[in-house]
């Protein structure tokens, strides 16, 4: 077996989004306003969807622009009342 024999594809989407973030993420329902850290800063924002192939968590901003995080860089997440 060589090195170039690994099939990607086969990987499961749990062991590559693995976290508390991205599991928090997995569950959260679209719409719901949170404030998420990461990079050293925090952000008001509203969870759109979340990927678990690509790891990808999309957000909408105040000016509804999107933002789109992967959910391994976020430090911590606030789910808003």
């Amino acid at each position: 077996m060589s090195l170039f024999d690994h099939d990607y594809d086969q990987v499961s989407p749990r062991s590559k989004c693995d976290g508390c973030v991205c599991d928090v993420l997995k569950s959260l329902q679209p719409n719901t306003e949170v404030e998420i850290f990461f990079n050293g800063m925090d952000k008001d924002l509203v969870f759109f969807c979340f990927d678990p192939r690509t790891c990808c968590a999309t957000f909408k901003g105040h000016d509804n622009d999107p933002v789109i995080v992967d959910c391994r860089e976020i430090k911590a997440i606030r789910i808003r009342d």
